[in-house]
């Protein structure tokens, strides 16, 4: 016992100190003969003492371990005052007909200094990273108000007469800030994500209607590069949806236009069908398919990690901070969802998972509609949407 690096007090069934080895020497600073035949209790500070006494005549009256019979923390008193944090545990033993108590204990002065320096590493990073998005997200919007003053005059101007190269310089001008407020709308989106102050509303929406329109958004960029762009609505999916429109659609614009921009030919397809029925909903799964340039699987490791490319030849050759598909997966996560990815080096596949929506009305009806952008039919349906789409 005297060779323990832990502390250890022997003490009868009162409390009494009978033993203390040398290291519990060190730790309070008492010598043997100081302490023995005094109470257990001298060795821990008010108002520690009192629970301490409570918690030793429970134990000591019914056998019952309660807290002392497991290592627990409390805070030990030094002979010159000071108090330090300690580990201690109770054990019984018998000497005959005696009830005899072992007291094991550990200064933890250390372990719980590092506790504090971690805790309080970890309260700054948070701090900086809370700080940096609050910045990123005020220099964002700070940024984009200019900008679309600067888009809003181009368009003026191009509507203005002009000579071909003053429209070629005018479209340049058009095309560069569009990009640029792009690359804006992306920052101030990631930062609110990551600044906890994204918000989704819930509305009635059409889902046909929302994918429809991300094609046709898109549908101009892709023919320009001779690429088909279409969608695929299986009949089983309810069109009628209630959720955040907006952010579904900017999901599928990230998707659609990551497709668009590493597809030199073939086609880019949206996909969506029903992955599972409940009750009061549906998980609709979104799919963007295209015949680009693939990835390999490091790459699709990192796929959905913000500010990540390929490598840097593609960000030289394709352009983009690679925030679309980070802040895709944060937005589908906002929303209940998941993302995920499959792909091969020779071709892509980007596939998008579901949203749970709940029913609020079916109808068996067909609807009749225009001839659309996107191949659908079967019946429509009232639900409230909870969308996952992954890439």
């Amino acid at each position: 016992m005297d060779a323990l690096v832990d502390g250890m007090i022997a003490m009868d069934e009162r409390g009494t100190i009978e033993y203390l080895n040398p290291a519990a020497e060190r730790m309070f600073g008492y010598r043997s003969e100081e302490v023995l035949g005094r109470p257990i209790a001298m060795l821990v500070p008010e108002p520690h003492r009192t629970h301490l006494d409570d918690n030793l005549h429970t134990f000591f009256d019914a056998g019952e371990a309660g807290p002392l019979g497991v290592r627990r923390e409390l805070i030990g008193r030094r002979k010159d005052g000071m108090t330090f944090p300690m580990d201690l545990a109770v054990n019984e033993t018998r000497a005959g007909t005696r009830r005899l108590f072992t007291v094991l204990l550990r200064d933890i002065t250390e372990r719980k200094q590092t506790e504090q320096e971690l805790a309080s590493a970890r309260d700054q990073a948070l701090e900086a990273a809370r700080v940096k998005s609050e910045f990123l997200a005020t220099m964002s919007h700070e940024i984009r108000t200019p900008m679309n003053g600067i888009l809003g005059m181009g368009a003026l101007l191009l509507e203005t007469p002009l000579t071909a190269e003053q429209r070629e310089y005018a479209d340049a001008v058009r095309s560069s800030g569009e990009t640029l407020l792009t690359i804006i709308n992306d920052v101030l989106d990631f930062s609110k994500v990551e600044a906890g102050k994204m918000s989704l509303e819930v509305i009635a929406f059409d889902l046909r209607t929302a994918v429809e329109g991300v094609i046709g958004l898109l549908a101009e960029q892709a023919h320009a590069k001779g690429l088909e762009v279409a969608c695929l609505i299986r009949a089983d999916v309810p069109t009628a949806l209630r959720g955040d429109p907006g952010r579904l659609r900017q999901v599928l614009t990230n998707l659609v236009g990551n497709a668009i921009k590493f597809t030199g030919k073939g086609e880019v397809v949206v996909h969506a069908a029903v992955a599972e029925e409940t009750a009061g909903g549906v998980v609709v799964r979104f799919e963007v398919t295209d015949t680009g340039i693939g990835m390999a699987p490091e790459v699709r490791a990192r796929l959905f990690q913000p500010f990540t490319q390929g490598d840097g030849s593609t960000t030289r050759k394709y352009g983009g901070t690679g925030l679309g598909l980070a802040i895709s997966k944060q937005l589908t996560e906002l929303m209940g969802g998941q993302t995920a990815s499959r792909a091969s080096p020779a071709g892509a596949a980007r596939s998008g998972s579901p949203r749970n929506w709940k029913s609020r009305e079916r109808s068996r009806s067909r609807r009749r509609r225009p001839a659309p952008i996107c191949t659908a039919s079967g019946s429509s349906s009232w639900t409230t949407t909870r969308p996952t789409v992954s890439s």
